[in-house]
């Protein structure tokens, strides 16, 4: 009788440059990896769909690829399914149906599943979770628009306590979609903006606990260098930078053809908070009357103070004020370095990659590719996906993300590893506090193999 489960293997391997762990995992016939991604504290987790007795498996591994747990339920569970993942991974709210969800909601605490009485995601309504309480930011129901009133809900994952008391918001914000920074058991920080204009902003990133106390307030002034010459591009910098706007008469079942997208606040400029050292960074995209195009960054420090302002340019870039759909400005903080990807999707082509020294924002490496495909196929690697490949010289044999590049760049080791991959091979990876964790997987393969990389 054939076994349903995930096997590992386990494998030290100690060279004289860098300490690696391996592990692999080993996917069965009948399942596919239907989603993953790293929580807030370095945990990985891997969600598998299948035909087989348990429809759905979920497995946890913690950032030295140890399992944590692992979770078998009958009933099938997709990604859309999932509506909060705490940070640790522990715990996890959903609900059945994708779309066509029933009005139940569930917790996966570990390998156990409960039912949970949730609150119905509203338009613009701010909902995360953390290994103790449900959390969601909101307006009433049914409140209208002219109704600023905003408050905080706080269900207590024991489905006993729940609090629901008024949030105050900073002077000049208004609730359209602010962004949540960071949280953990304690408290949660989120960034107000206060000013949004062409050529400078303002936020401020508030601290709250969870009984709505606010416990510090940080205002962030952020404008370009030369306001005659320069002004904010609308780009793709985060998933909140545009937002979808149905035309009238459209058919609902084509919204995606038909849907327009409308850039938000987030489009000319974002906020990003380190935990590991409690700064803040604004970044945006610059585009020059005169031509050329860049990225302008600014780090600013827990009370809200400037600590440094760079701007870069970007080769082969030059931001209209149209079309910034299609351009995307991505920007990320590890323990390491800050990493800047810039690339578009439609029209002029480019696809830069960049390292920054935290302590200066000077760019250290940079890797501007000649060549690159962005990949749509999700099923040629058991269900895994990165969005890049390229015939560049140590980039012709993978599909990588751009954390592979980042890595690539910061460590030679890393470097050296892609180097010598002669298989097509997809890779995903993402930051740890000591380096990189990367997962591996050959085409049409039911291997995935992770492996730890210390910098």
């Amino acid at each position: 009788m054939k076994q349903f489960y995930t096997t590992f293997f386990y494998l030290l391997i100690i060279s004289l440059q860098a300490q690696e762990k391996t592990m692999q995992f080993t996917l069965d016939d009948s399942y596919r990896v239907q989603d993953c991604d790293v929580t807030g504290t370095g945990n990985f987790f891997i969600l598998e769909n299948g035909s087989a007795a348990n429809r759905t498996r979920l497995t946890l591994l913690d950032n030295d690829l140890n399992e944590v747990y692992r979770f078998r339920g009958k009933d099938r569970i997709t990604g859309e399914d999932l509506i909060a993942v705490s940070q640790t991974g522990k715990n996890a709210i959903f609900r059945y149906g994708g779309i066509f969800r029933d009005k139940d909601f569930y917790r996966i605490h570990e390998s156990e599943l409960s039912g949970f009485p949730g609150k119905d995601p509203v338009e613009n309504r701010i909902q995360f979770l953390n290994d103790e309480e449900f959390v969601t930011i909101g307006k009433k129901e049914g409140a209208g628009k002219r109704d600023k009133d905003v408050y905080l809900y706080v269900k207590s994952l024991s489905g006993h306590n729940e609090n629901r008391a008024k949030l105050d918001l900073p002077g000049g914000a208004e609730f359209r979609k602010p962004k949540l920074l960071y949280f953990d058991n304690e408290i949660f920080i989120v960034a107000w903006t206060t000013k949004a204009e062409t050529t400078s902003r303002k936020y401020v990133c508030t601290t709250y606990d969870y009984r709505e106390n606010i416990h510090s307030e940080a205002k962030l002034d952020f404008e370009v260098n030369d306001k005659e010459e320069e002004e904010f591009a609308t780009l793709h910098l985060n998933r909140d930078s545009f937002s979808s706007c149905q035309p009238a008469g459209a058919n609902s079942d084509k919204r995606t053809v038909f849907a327009y997208q409308l850039p938000t606040e987030e489009a000319r400029g974002a906020v990003v908070y380190d935990s590991s050292e409690k700064v803040y960074y604004v970044y945006a995209g610059v585009r020059r009357e005169k031509g050329g195009s860049g990225f302008l960054v600014c780090k600013y420090n827990r009370s809200g103070h400037p600590v440094w302002k760079q701007y870069h340019t970007i080769a082969g870039a030059d931001f209209k004020r149209t079309n910034g759909f299609n351009r995307y400005l991505t920007f990320d903080v590890t323990p390491h370095f800050l990493g800047i990807s810039a690339y578009s999707t439609k029209g002029k082509k480019y696809c830069n990659f960049y390292i920054l020294k935290k302590e200066d924002g000077r760019v250290t490496d940079s890797k501007i590719f000649n060549s690159y495909k962005l990949q749509t196929d999700r099923n040629q690697y058991a269900g895994l996906y990165s969005r890049f490949s390229s015939g560049d010289k140590g980039y012709k044999n993978i599909v990588f993300d751009r954390f592979t590049v980042f890595s690539s760049l910061y460590n030679r080791d890393f470097s050296s590893f892609i180097d010598a991959i002669a298989t097509k091979t997809l890779l995903k990876s993402y930051p740890t506090a000591c380096g990189t964790n990367v997962i591996s997987v050959e085409r049409k393969a039911r291997t995935l193999i992770f492996q730890k990389f210390t910098f």
